[in-house]
C-alpha cells in the first residue's frame, strides 16, 4: 500500500489491486487503524481536510532599509584574484 498524496494511491488488499480514490480510502483506514492513540483527531483532520479548501500562506517581507546590511567587504579583501607568480 502507498499513498501519493491527493488521490494518487495503489494498494493490494487481499490481492484485489486497487488505484486512485478506492485505494486511497483503503490505504487512510489501514494507517488510521495501526496508529495507537489520537485516532479521533486523525480522522477529523482527514475529513476537514477533505471538505474544506488549503489555506494559502503569506509570508511577511521586510523593506529593504528595514535592515542595515553591510556592503562593505571584509577586511583583509580587496575583491581582486591573487596572482601567482
Amino acid at each position: 500500500m502507498v499513498n501519493l498524496g491527493g488521490r494518487d494511491a495503489a494498494a493490494n488488499p487481499l490481492k484485489l489491486p486497487l488505484s486512485g480514490l478506492p485505494a486511497v480510502v483503503v490505504t487512510r483506514a489501514y494507517r488510521l487503524l495501526s496508529q495507537p492513540g489520537n485516532r479521533a483527531r486523525v480522522a477529523a483532520d482527514w475529513a476537514l481536510d477533505a471538505a474544506l479548501p488549503r489555506h494559502g500562506v503569506q509570508l511577511g517581507l521586510v523593506p529593504p532599509d528595514a535592515v542595515a546590511l553591510e556592503t562593505t567587504p571584509p577586511a583583509g579583501r580587496t575583491g581582486e584574484r591573487a596572482t601567482e607568480t
